[in-house]
This record gives C-alpha cells, structure tokens and sequence, in this order.
C-alpha cells in the first residue's frame, strides 16, 4: 500500500495559504463590507469542504482516499453557487478589480477576496467577468493528510497556477517565462509519477501549453510575418536548455529547423509544424 507522504515543503506551503492576508494593511469601509458578505456566502461552502475532507480521512485505503478527493473535486466544478457569482459580479467589486488588474494595484484588496475563496477550495478565476473557479489546492492543509503524493503535487500546481492568469482573450497575458515553467513544471511531475493517472494528465496539460509556445495564439502569435517574435525566440531557446525532457527535445529540433532557414518560416519550417501537430497562429 502506498500512503501519503507529507513534505516539509509542502506544509510550509499549506500554512502559507491559510495566513494570507493576515498582515494586510487596513482596508475601506466599502472594501470590508463587501469581504465580510463574502465571508457570509463562503461560510457553508467551507463547512461542507472540512467535513467532506474529515470523511474522507476515514478511509483505510490511500488510492480510495484519492479516488474519493477527485470526484469531491468534480462535484466543486460543477457546484451552482448563484448567490457567490452575484457577489462576484456586483458592479462596484467588478470595476474595482477590473481597474486594480490593468493598474497592477489593490492587492490587499484582492488577496483578502482570494484567501476567502480559498478557505473554501474556491480562486478567483477571470474570463470577460469575474468567477469562482475551483481550486481544491488552496487548502493543502487539508489534502496532505488525506492524498497521495502524486495528487497532493497536482494540486500543488494546480494552485499555482490560480496566481497568474496566462490567457485571455485568445491572447497569452503570462510573460514567456511563466509559460515556459509551466510547461517545465508539469514535465518534472510526469517524470516524478510515471504511469500514474496524474502523469497522463499532467501530459495533456503540458502538451497545451507547449502548442502555445510553439504556435503562438490568435491574439499573441509567435512569428511576425515570416520572422520569429523575439520574446517567443528566448522562450523556446530557454525551454530547449533547461528541459532534457521531451518538451527539450522538440524545441532543439524546431530551433535547429529555423537556424537552418536562417531563422525565418520556411516551408520546411511549416512542414515541422505540421508533422507534429502544431498549428501556427497567424494575423489575418
């Protein structure tokens, strides 16, 4: 039987989520008003998470344990909380957040907001309007006495990934170097959990962001006419150094197939893309 194992580093990390805005610096009456209706809304949310989690302590069985948090898991994603996306899209909240996100600003007000979600296995998720996303990482204090290794780390990153947004409107909002630790982030843990269902899905979720990478997207291509974009140029020669892995692998053969047509999108070029399934995104 293999039982969970609980890494320093990890409980470092599951009591950092719980403190989150512990040492905020003071907040508006509007601002605390709107956290406290937030606080109200999440209450039985986070109730019903802790007691689903002490259930499934219970259990003798590790692998039953995992099984049990993924479909708790499911069920978060497909949970209607209208009074919690009411709250989310109040006016005032979304104006504030909205100008705060292009200001880069009020992150004590937006901490405070994500530490409540979280409480609750929730993030604040954007997408043409603010939402709960589900995030059953933000509460590792929870998973690592419950789960597997393997899917307490897939949690782990989940929840990382919560913190910065990497596309929206058909575009990557996420400088190069987050898309590039992603895609190295979820190569370590298919390596670390081979032949696991956590590797295979890691995979999937790699094999995306590498398509990214490679063919740019609608709004952010990765060529400029027939030229490569200079920050997408650095981000395949960094992930070609620092992955030995398959994701290194396939940016040595594409930068080798570009330095040989002189680093412009040759047919050859083309071809590459197309033989391993990558669809290069274009301005019209």
């Amino acid at each position: 039987m293999v039982e969970a194992v609980v890494d320093s580093a990890m409980v470092e990390h599951a009591r950092d989520t719980t403190m989150v805005g512990s040492e905020l610096p003071e907040l508006p009456a509007e601002s605390k008003a709107f956290l406290d209706d937030l606080e109200k809304v999440m209450a039985p949310v986070v109730d019903t998470l802790q007691a689903e989690f002490a259930s499934i302590r219970s259990l003798p069985d590790v692998q039953e344990r995992d099984a049990a948090i993924q479909r708790l898991e499911r069920r978060w994603y497909r949970m209607q909380d209208d009074e919690l996306d009411r709250l989310l899209e109040l006016s005032a909240f979304t104006s504030r957040m909205w100008i705060a996100s292009l200001q880069r600003a009020d992150t004590a007000f937006e901490s405070r907001v994500r530490e409540i979600l979280a409480k609750g296995g929730k993030s604040l998720d954007y997408c043409e309007g603010f939402s709960a996303g589900v995030d059953i990482g933000a509460r590792m204090d929870l998973v690592l006495v419950a789960a597997s290794p393997a899917l307490a780390e897939r949690l782990r990153l989940q929840h990382q990934e919560t913190f910065t947004l990497v596309y929206n409107d058909a575009g990557i909002t996420a400088p190069m170097d987050t898309l590039v630790g992603r895609i190295l982030g979820w190569e370590r843990f298919s390596r670390s959990f081979p032949g696991t269902p956590h590797a295979a899905w890691a995979d999937t979720i790699r094999a995306g962001y590498l398509s990214s990478l490679v063919g740019g997207t609608t709004n952010t291509p990765s060529f400029d006419k027939e030229v490569p974009d200079p920050e997408f140029l650095e981000a395949w020669k960094r992930l070609a150094a620092d992955s030995d892995g398959p994701s290194g692998q396939v940016m040595r053969e594409w930068l080798q197939v570009l330095e040989s047509g002189k680093w412009r999108l040759t047919p050859r070029a083309r071809a590459w893309l197309g033989q391993r399934g990558y669809s290069l995104e274009e301005f019209k």
